[in-house]
């Protein structure tokens, strides 16, 4: 039997028109056996109708459903664009147009922080003035030792 014959096997239509994977399932998504390893259902379904998956990319349901293997209802999406479209940490911080304080994020109140989040730059300038206003008295002491030996350094030679 060929391997869409088995494949076809294992699809029952559902009636809001998804073809549902009634075959194994891992993770939540069909499994399927193809050239000797178990892949995912959709992803099959995707090869078999597009011949290949653009390298990096990703599989979305666009309907939603991770057993259905309709191909109507598939598309290669790259990681980023993927995470946006599901309900996604990622999706609900980007949907956010203001910080927990009210300041909006958009324009200059915006820092990129290099791990790729974005921060509110209002929020930043206040966390970073508190920080240095409780670090005051640590920084002074630090001052005065390090003028202290200075001076004493500068006895000895």
């Amino acid at each position: 039997m060929s391997d869409w014959g088995r494949f076809q096997q294992y699809v029952r239509l559902n009636p809001n028109g998804c073809l549902d994977w009634v075959g194994t399932l891992r993770n939540g998504y069909g499994s399927f056996w193809f050239r000797g390893e178990n892949i995912g259902a959709h992803r099959f379904s995707y090869l078999f109708h597009h011949s290949e998956i653009p390298e990096g990319y990703h599989i979305h349901h666009k309907c939603h459903n991770k057993i259905c293997v309709n191909i109507e209802h598939l598309e290669a999406l790259t990681p980023k664009a993927h995470l946006l479209l599901g309900d996604t940490f990622q999706r609900r911080n980007s949907l956010k147009t203001h910080c927990p304080k009210g300041h909006p994020l958009s324009g200059l109140n915006i820092v990129k922080r290099k791990q790729g989040w974005r921060e509110c730059n209002e929020c930043s300038k206040i966390r970073h003035r508190k920080w240095v206003a409780d670090n005051r008295s640590q920084q002074n002491t630090y001052n005065r030792r390090k003028r202290h030996i200075t001076i004493f350094m500068q006895r000895v030679m």
